[in-house]
Order: structure tokens, then sequence, then C-alpha cells
């Protein structure tokens, strides 16, 4: 028999349209001309060769992105029609398959949030109560037309699931720990990040958002958002939020294949999971091709990373090396200049091309976690350890931790040294090193989305390797949250680059209708 929570989930499926995307409306399509659109779709793929992203994240950060110029340069009262028009030239939207009457509910989100935004401003001078709200307009933006409604609800089968089966050691308050169990669920299955975990609590927080309009209904709707801003820092910046994600991963993937199955078979799902033999075998046939998507996604996520690497490489040292070199020190060393060019974009290759494939084995896991989760069979407590060592034995641990990073970058900089680097090749070979090795463990972790880990399994060379890279990744971890906002190159394409290419683009795009219009009236 079928566990409460998925027969739920089975039964929705039945009363709601689960399909997603809705892309045809009633009214005149909007439509670019098909040059403008290849020259919008190369400086979008251009643009994220420069700023790497997770391919999930990639649309509502563009929208988000153009959000923030449109905002700065546009005129408000039109930018919901050319925002639409951008994202069709860039290649988010298809072609002449979004109406007008879409914009003009584009536009009323951005006028929503604008004017939420100028309330904000006036009672808060807090950026990080203020900067969500860009975040909020460009995920509402997105949803108009990729809404998932069986994501929802696959969510809500997960969470209801595993949440009588966690404990704590430490006592937190009942709501406070199961808001932190859904969140975490949501950033293993959909692989939420922080900008649509905020939204999802904004739209259930505040159902009748889009409903108040006037200046007196935004002024109580400001009050509301500034106390959701500052409780949702606190939810995604909480201690368990880790922990819980950790433990959470193996059952995401069970419930992720119980998506793809629902999706994919509809109202016989019901007939498949109740059927352990058949579920087996649909399992089976449904994880193969996933598993060389995955593959092939990460191939593809490594060469854009090294794209980028490469030619990021290839700028700093031209601007900052080779003129220290040349003009300080008076001599060029060119091995140097060459290892640091070269070694980390074949280092990263090296990375995202070793991820081993995944197999039967790995099959056989999902389905004993599926028969697990799906059937109630032998359901196992997942036990959330936060407590740390402390006194004298963890002021020790972090002292001979402290002593293992030193001789890490010790031996790194004194074998630099050996090779004649100077302080700038130094330092430029330690930043690269960093972040080229954080960057490659997520390609690879979001490569293995499928694999099930079995703590048991880790060999003794995996242990020792992974105790001397941890204190490279963890640097580069910080780094790449630290100067993700101050990216030198990302300005230069947001405001330097992109404002006039796709004003360009735009008045390019309207000479070729006026040129058309000019064509028809001539027959």
């Amino acid at each position: 028999m079928i566990s409460p929570p998925i027969s739920e989930f089975l039964r929705n499926l039945r009363t709601q349209d689960v399909t997603g995307a809705s892309l045809d409306d009633a009214g005149e399509a909007i439509r670019v001309h098909g040059v403008t659109s290849r020259l919008g779709g190369f400086y979008e793929r251009l643009r994220y060769l420069i700023d790497y992203k997770e391919e999930h994240t990639i649309r509502r950060s563009a929208i988000e992105r153009m959000l923030k110029r449109k905002l700065v340069f546009d005129h408000r009262k039109e930018m919901g029609h050319s925002l639409v028009k951008e994202l069709i030239s860039g290649g988010y939207l298809p072609n002449n398959s979004v109406s007008e009457k879409t914009a003009l509910d584009v536009q009323h989100i951005i006028d929503a949030y604008a004017g939420l935004e100028q309330v904000v401003q006036s009672r808060s001078v807090d950026p990080g109560v203020v900067a969500p709200i860009t975040s909020l307009m460009a995920s509402e933006v997105e949803a108009l037309w990729y809404t998932a409604p069986i994501d929802e609800l696959v969510a809500k089968a997960f969470y209801e699931s595993v949440q009588p089966h966690i404990t704590c050691d430490v006592p937190f308050p009942e709501a406070e720990f199961n808001t932190q169990i859904y969140i975490a669920c949501r950033r293993t299955l959909l692989r939420n990040d922080d900008q649509a975990i905020q939204y999802v609590f904004w739209r259930d927080a505040v159902p009748e958002w889009r409903s108040e309009k006037s200046m007196d209904d935004m002024s109580a709707c400001a009050d509301r958002y500034i106390s959701f801003a500052a409780a949702m820092r606190v939810e995604l910046d909480h201690p368990l939020g880790n922990l819980l994600s950790a433990k959470l991963r193996n059952h995401a993937i069970y419930f992720r294949t119980i998506k793809e199955i629902a999706e994919t078979q509809g109202i016989a799902a019901m007939r498949i999971l109740e059927d352990p033999k058949l579920l087996d075998r649909e399992v089976e046939k449904l994880l193969e091709p996933k598993y060389k998507k995955v593959g092939e996604r990460a191939r593809q996520s490594g060469i854009r990373a090294v794209a980028y690497v490469m030619a990021t490489k290839m700028i700093l040292a031209i601007a900052g090396e080779l003129p220290y070199e040349f003009f300080i020190l008076h001599a060029v060393n060119y091995p140097a200049l060459g290892i640091n060019v070269v070694f980390h974009p074949v280092l990263l290759l090296v990375i995202t091309r070793s991820i081993a494939p995944l197999g039967a084995k790995n099959t056989q896991y999902i389905l004993d976690g599926m028969h697990e989760v799906l059937y109630d069979q032998n359901r196992q407590i997942i036990r959330i350890k936060t407590k740390k060592l402390t006194g004298a034995l963890a002021a020790c641990f972090a002292i001979c931790y402290g002593i293992f990073v030193l001789v890490i970058f010790g031996l790194i900089l004194w074998l630099l040294h050996r090779l004649y680097f100077n302080v700038v090749s130094m330092a430029l070979f330690l930043f690269f090193l960093t972040l080229v090795s954080y960057v490659g463990l997520r390609i690879r972790y979001s490569a293995q989305v499928w694999s099930v880990r079995r703590s048991e399994e880790e060999g003794g060379f995996s242990l020792l390797w992974g105790l001397i890279t941890l204190p490279i990744v963890r640097v580069g971890r910080w780094m790449s949250k630290t100067f993700s906002s101050i990216n030198i190159f990302i300005f230069i394409m947001d405001f330097m680059i992109e404002t006039p290419f796709k004003l360009l683009l735009s008045v390019f795009d309207a000479f070729i209708s006026f040129l058309k219009e000019k064509k028809e009236e001539t027959y």
C-alpha cells in the first residue's frame, strides 16, 4: 500500500493541470525579426560564458538582470512590452507565441513591485531589505510562463513524507524546525536557490499581493514585506539548513523519480507506483537516459566554465601580470606566465571530464529507497546532529586544522617560488586555484544529481584527497560568494556593452518592421 503523502500527491494529479508552461495567449502575438533573435541569442550565450551560473537559474537571472537595467535606463510605463521582446530576442521565450495581453500582465507586475520598492525605501535604508524586491519581481514575471504545479505537489508530498521521521539532538521550536525541513526539501528536490525560495514564501505569505493596487494598500503591504524580508534572512541563513539538505539529498532523488514517473505517465502513475515489479521496470527505463542527460549537461557546463576561466585569465594576465613583470621587474617569466594562463582551465577540464558515469548499482539504490518511502518499508529515522565539540578538544582540533591549512597553502607557495613565480603571479594562481576547485566541485555535484550517496563506500584515497582539497575548496567557496557581486567583467558587460547593444537591437528590429510596412504599402 502506498504511503498517505504519495497517495494524496497522486490524487491531486487527477484534479490539477500540471503541464506547467503557458505560452499561447489570445490576442496579437509579439514577434521579433529573425536576425534580431539570432544576435540577441548569441549575446546571451556569450554573457553566460562570462557570468557562470547553474543552468536552471539562468532564465530567472536573465529576467532580473534585464529588469535592473531597464529600471535605470527605460521609461517604466513601457517596460513590460520591451522586456517581453528582449526575452524573445534572447531566446528565453519562443518567437510569435506571447501575446500583447501578457505584456500588460508583465507591466502590472513591474508597476506593483516598483511601487512596493518606493514605499519600502522610504521606510528602510537596509539594502538587505530592499535588494530582494527586484528578485521577487523577476520570479513573478517568470511564473507567468513557467509555472510548474507538479513541483509544488511533489515538494508537499516530500515534506509530509520525511517530516515525521526527522529528529534533532537540539530542540527547536516546532514551526521553526518544520520551516527548515520544508526549505531543505525545496533545495534538494527542486534545486531552488535562495531567490526562488523567497518568492515561494512571499507568494504564500501575501496571497492577496497582486490585488493591492492603491498606495494605501501598498503602504500596508510594505510593512508586511519589511517584516517578511527580515524573517527570510533568518530562515535562509539558519544553521539547520545545510545539515538538513545533506541528510535529505538521497530522499530527494527518490521523490524526483516519482515526479518523473508522474509527469511521463499521468494518471497511470498510480498503477505503476502501486506495483513494485512494474515500478522497478519503469524506473530502470526512466533512469538510463537521465544518467546520459546529466552527464552531457555536466560536460557542457564544464566547457562554459573553462571558457570563462580561460578568458578571464587571459585578460588578467595581459592587464595585470604582464605589465607588472615588464615595468616593475623588467623581466618577463614566460614559463610562469604560460602556467598561470593554461593550468587552471586544464585543471577544470580534468575535474569535469573525470566524472564517473552512473549505472545499475546506483539504480538499485534508488529502487531500494523508493520502496522504503512508497510503501513505508523499514523507514529509518533521519538524525540531525547540531552539537559541536567544545572546550579543550575543540580548540585542539581547530589548531590542528589551522596548521593543516597553512601547510597546504605553504606547500603550494613553495612550489610556485621554485618555479620563479613573482608575488602577482602567485596571487593570481592561488585565486584561480581556489575558484576553479570550487566551480569544478559544483559541476561534479550537479552531475551527481541522480547519484545515491552511501558513506560506507567512501574509500581511503577518496577520504585523503577530500581532506587535502578541503581548505582550497572552502576558500574558493568564500571567494565566490564574496566577489560575485563585484565582478568587473559583468559590470562592463551589463552597463558598458549590453545597454547600447540592446538599444541598437531594439532600433534595428523597429526599423525592419518599418521597412516591412512600407513594402506592404507598395502592393
